[in-house]
């Protein structure tokens, strides 16, 4: 569901925070976005049948390619009294890097498209071939990781419910290069459920984390296929949320419900040290997010509003920073740490080579819930989860440049 805007006090807790918080299912209707005539790209298993919706829906993941912002709409609805959920079909939109005009759209075959992976370079032609660096920018592939369905089982938790997958398409075009499933219990009874992803070009392998289970799924965007499968550590009664991130040939997963940050081999998924704790107290903290800044890895708390410093050479952890209420994403772009509070509405923002702390920081109207932040020079993106909306910002200023809706 959408983050409710609600006092910061009575936000979600424990692991609901998968469902109703972190996983971005929507609270509000969402329409199906394609049309009776074109039925070959609806999910098997979507739930509405109604006419296309002419905005956003639900959007969610956000990135800037070249002169285009591409934008997930999840496209789903919670009934709170019930508990059931019901899914529209999701698509991503394209839209003017200017005036935020929506240019195109494509309807994903899976239900709720959430995360976008910019594949940098990677060219068109034969599977898993590379362009050269003159070319690079103009071949750059984006992946778009589908979720799909999400509901409780016998025993409370949250499972997948249907298959999820990774699209790899063209930015420009939204051609549909290739594809690749993610089914339900994968591996294990909480397997599935593909949300989070990163992509490392060194070995031209995309890890997507499973939204409720402890695993990372190895994915080549080349020959489309499964490669692997990693369990984190092992599987309980209890949901959680995997988060990757690749600096200096290790892969890092951060862990929603053990708090710690793992470290794997990339290739095996074989533990290379310890895990280190990323919380600061013993209470549940909710890691949810991870970025990536030279020798230092930052990762995001959404209960606890904290954001963990890790040296990447030491390992040692600090707490430089405190956000704001439930905050969501990370962005280290120019320099600077960016964070997204989802029920404050507006950024914090961070200096480390100073400790400067800026917050609040460009202020979003009530009722936006910011989700996922872009970059591009001195304007940022973000998605407003809650009112359907897509806010261009001025990094300098703070100011709203343009809103698609």
């Amino acid at each position: 569901m959408k983050r409710q805007e609600v006092d910061s006090g009575h936000r979600p807790a424990g692991l609901w925070l998968l469902s109703c918080v972190l996983l971005a299912l929507a609270s509000t209707a969402c329409e199906d976005t394609t049309s009776p005539e074109d039925t070959s790209s609806v999910a098997a298993d979507s739930d509405s049948s109604v006419a296309p919706a002419a905005g956003l829906d639900g959007p969610e993941g956000i990135k800037v390619v070249q002169d285009r912002v591409l934008v997930t709409n999840t496209c789903a609805q919670l009934d709170d009294a019930t508990g059931t959920m019901t899914y529209g079909n999701g698509y991503v939109s394209a839209l003017d890097i200017d005036s935020l005009e929506e240019l195109g759209r494509l309807y994903t075959p899976w239900l709720n498209p959430q995360s976008l992976v910019i594949l940098p370079g990677l060219g068109g032609g034969e599977a898993g071939a590379r362009a050269g660096p003159a070319e690079s920018a103009a071949e750059d592939r984006l992946a778009v990781v589908c979720s799909g369905r999400l509901a409780a089982d016998d025993s409370g938790r949250m499972v997948a419910q249907s298959p999820g997958g990774v699209l790899v398409i063209t930015p420009d075009t939204l051609e549909i290069l290739g594809q690749v499933e993610i089914p339900t219990g994968m591996p294990g009874p909480l397997g599935g459920f593909p949300g989070s992803a990163a992509f490392d070009a060194d070995t031209d392998a995309l890890f997507v984390g499973s939204g409720v289970g402890p695993y990372v799924y190895r994915v080549s965007p080349g020959s489309l296929t499964v490669t692997a499968t990693f369990t984190v550590h092992p599987e309980s009664d209890t949901n959680d949320l995997m988060v990757p991130a690749l600096a200096g040939g290790t892969l890092y997963v951060s862990s929603q419900r053990t708090g710690k940050l793992y470290r794997l081999n990339p290739t095996t998924g074989a533990p290379i040290a310890d895990p280190l704790d990323v919380t600061k107290t013993d209470a549940y903290e909710g890691p949810i997010d991870i970025a990536v800044a030279g020798n230092t890895l930052y990762v995001l708390s959404t209960i606890s509003s904290r954001v963990a410093a890790v040296d990447l050479a030491s390992g040692k952890v600090d707490f430089p920073l405190s956000a704001g209420a439930a905050p969501n994403r990370l962005l280290f772009h120019e320099g600077v740490l960016y964070v997204v509070n989802s029920l404050d509405n507006n950024l914090t923002r961070f200096d480390p080579s100073t400790g400067m702390l800026t917050s609040p920081f460009a202020p979003l109207p009530v009722g936006t819930n910011p989700w996922e932040m872009a970059a591009q020079g001195d304007t940022a993106y973000i998605t407003g989860y809650l009112d359907d909306t897509v806010h261009a910002i001025s990094l300098s200023g703070g100011g709203i440049l343009a809103t698609a809706h």
